[in-house]
């Protein structure tokens, strides 16, 4: 509080937080790549193997933060606040094969295929997977040359904000007052737990701001005739 009158009054905080998050789904399937591949003279059956999609991430968050509210003359009140948020991201994920190669074996075929060779990798190739290894691709889409299997993906991400909220408030009397506000909001960005079959989907999608007005008054007259 400040002010012979006590008219100024404002807060300070903050806040730390740290987190940990560990996403692991289990799926199962049984196919064939059948049709997958035009041409191809390679069949290869996906028969009760399973593959582990892997998404874990370590979160940071900062906030110092203060707020005031001021008390004019006449009933008029202005409140304003701010915190400032920074957080920080990492992320590292995987569509990993169960430990059977069955899995890491047919996308291993699959990277030979995108490069023109039929067969499934050997040790040492390029497309090879071994049992339990990350199925994950690398590179772009539209290039094809690139898709080759990489170890566990990592990626960072970071943000800064500044939440904002100010307003004015006028009361006259218990039937008079009007009320002014503007808020300004966000929610930080992540990471999905998509499958992680190329790196692409281990790329984090972007934060969202939401500014809100509002506007409330209210008046009530009445009238005795005599």
């Amino acid at each position: 509080m400040a002010g012979p009158e006590e008219r100024l009054n404002f807060m300070l905080g903050g806040n730390y937080q740290h987190d940990n998050t560990h996403d692991n789904q289990l799926i199962t399937f049984d196919g064939t790549n059948t049709g997958l591949f035009k041409g191809a003279p390679f069949e290869y059956r996906y028969a009760g193997s399973g593959i582990d999609n892997q998404s874990n991430q370590r979160i940071t968050t900062k906030q110092p933060s203060e707020a005031s509210i001021t008390n004019w003359p006449h009933a008029l009140t202005a409140q304003a606040s701010v915190r400032y948020t920074k957080d920080k991201r990492i992320f590292d994920g995987c569509l990993r094969d169960q430990g059977d190669g069955i899995f890491s074996s047919g996308f291993g075929l699959l990277s030979n295929v995108l490069h023109g060779i039929f067969t499934i990798p050997d040790p040492g190739s390029p497309s090879y997977i071994p049992p339990g290894g990350c199925a994950t691709f690398e590179g772009r889409l539209e290039l094809p040359p690139l898709q080759l299997p990489r170890e566990q993906r990592s990626h960072r991400a970071s943000g800064a904000q500044y939440l904002m909220r100010g307003g004015l408030s006028w009361k006259r009397s218990m039937t008079q007052c009007c009320t002014a506000n503007v808020t300004r909001g966000f929610k930080s960005g992540s990471f999905g737990t998509l499958p992680l079959s190329h790196e692409r989907a281990g790329q984090p999608f972007k934060q969202e701001e939401l500014t809100a007005y509002e506007w409330v008054s209210r008046a009530s007259i009445s009238n005795t005739n005599h």
